[in-house]
């Protein structure tokens, strides 16, 4: 049974529950990055392997068991891709911001000379 024509609510509540595995997934990917990030710097590479190999896993549980539920797995894939993507890209952004306050910080302290004056 492929679910294409099994009504609306199976496909609703499926995505649902993928957007929100995808979401978890997310949020554990970002806190395992901060992690390595803050503590070994060095096998951040590891980390993004071991965080792809979570993401294609997740998605392969969504893919194999979405029949169980006999909703469509178009939509519930795509619906745990978007958990996937989503939370990232928010995530990101406020990492990116994180840095760059650091970043603003070190440069304003080069520019100033110890005396307090600006170069």
């Amino acid at each position: 049974m492929n679910g294409m024509g099994s009504g609306i609510i199976p496909n609703i509540a499926a995505a649902a529950a993928a957007f929100a595995v995808g979401t978890v997934t997310a949020l554990l990917n970002y806190r395992l990055t901060m992690s390595a990030l803050h503590r070994q710097s060095d096998r951040i590479a590891f980390i993004f392997a071991l965080r792809q190999i979570f993401n294609i896993a997740v998605l392969a549980a969504v893919y194999f068991l979405t029949p169980l539920t006999g909703a469509s797995r178009t939509w519930t894939l795509i619906a745990c891709a978007a958990g996937l993507t989503l939370p990232n890209l928010a995530l990101t952004v406020r990492f990116n911001g994180k840095i760059n306050k650091g970043q603003d910080k070190t440069e304003n302290e080069r520019d100033e000379d110890p005396r307090g004056k600006q170069k």
